[in-house]
């Protein structure tokens, strides 16, 4: 806890520069770094390579985060030289004995929710070791780190990619904090010398991704195909969809229609027309899944179909002055004039 909370420490202000999401133990872990540090430590050039420093061995004490530092980009916002950075920070981590755990299949799986790979990551890890010390002296062997970070990052990856997980490459590299190029080097050597392992466990674990989803949607079709053969009987690829019913009938009943600008003495259709038309249009509108409406010929359509219109709803052979709204409307109308005294 900080003595006085209103006052934020240097320390999270870097956090929120760098655009780091770090949790309250962590930040709290970076400042008390920071507090130990000025009274032990000698005068620097650049200070800010101090807080930059605190913060980036704050996220590697907490493992189980693995929260990834920019040490470029802090070492450019505190107007620092690499170099100098360095030295600095193993002279603080020396100071103040600050211990970084190493990083375990363990942490890994705990960290990315996959426990159950650990056995296997244990066992990629020795059957490289075994393949890999054949070629290697003596000498080389005693040197060589097997537990090292990048080994068990690349191994981790190896076994996350052939069981079909997804998981972010860039978010191993940034904890091993190794180059691409030397990820890419190491993750082709497991490749190479643990090929028989791998193509093994891709055998017996690897699962394919998206089946789960595929499976729903084809239940979904087939559920779909189902509705559609019960609706109708008559074949769908025979029905044409390119244009409503109506605009061919009017289009073919062009003939009908007075022109006024050639003056023909083509008689007005009467009343009795225009019921035979909406009679006709009737006979041929359908009413389908997709709700459009469909040309087909009245004599190729089952009888058992419920001809609906949605169009012949809204034309009336009835005269509105005649009707009973037209009348109330009259009434409502006079009552108003009379009341105002027109």
């Amino acid at each position: 806890m900080y003595l006085n909370e209103s006052v934020q420490p240097e320390t999270d202000l870097l956090f929120q520069r760098l655009n780091i999401d770090v949790s309250k133990k962590t930040r709290e872990l970076a400042g008390e770094y920071f507090r130990r540090i000025q009274s032990q430590l000698p005068k620097t050039k650049c200070v800010g390579l101090i807080e930059v420093a605190c913060c980036e061995l704050a996220c590697e004490s907490n493992r189980n985060e693995f929260i990834p530092f920019e040490r470029k980009q802090g070492v450019k916002l505190a107007g620092g030289i690499m170099n100098d950075y360095q030295k600095l920070y193993v002279n603080i981590k020396n100071t103040l004995n600050i211990s970084i755990p190493d990083v375990t299949p363990e942490s890994l799986g705990n960290y990315f929710g996959s426990t159950f790979l650990i056995p296997s990551v244990k066992q990629l890890l020795n059957d490289f070791k075994n393949n890999y010390g054949k070629i290697l002296s003596e000498q080389d062997k005693a040197n060589m780190k097997w537990n090292s970070v990048e080994f068990v990052s690349a191994a981790f990856y190896l076994i996350m990619y052939n069981t079909g997980i997804t998981i972010d490459k860039n978010k191993i590299i940034s904890i091993a904090k190794i180059t691409q190029k030397r990820f890419k080097d190491i993750q082709s050597l497991m490749g190479q010398y643990c090929k028989i392992f791998l193509d093994d466990y891709n055998k017996k674990h690897f699962k394919k991704k998206g089946r789960r989803i595929s499976q729903i949607n084809s239940n979904s079709e087939k559920q779909d195909n189902k509705r559609r053969k019960s609706t109708s009987s008559f074949d769908i690829n025979k029905i044409s969809t390119s244009s409503p019913i109506r605009n061919k009938i009017l289009k073919d009943n062009q003939s009908n229609i007075i022109n006024v600008e050639d003056n023909s003495k083509t008689p007005i259709p009467s009343m009795n027309n225009n019921e035979n038309l909406n009679e006709n249009l009737d006979q041929s509108m359908i009413i389908v899944d997709d709700n459009k409406l469909l040309d087909q010929d009245p004599s190729l359509i089952q009888r058992k179909r419920k001809y609906i219109n949605g169009i012949n709803s809204a034309i009336t052979s009835v005269d509105f002055y005649n009707s009973k709204k037209w009348q109330d409307y009259c009434n409502w109308k006079d009552n108003i004039l009379k009341s105002l005294k027109i």
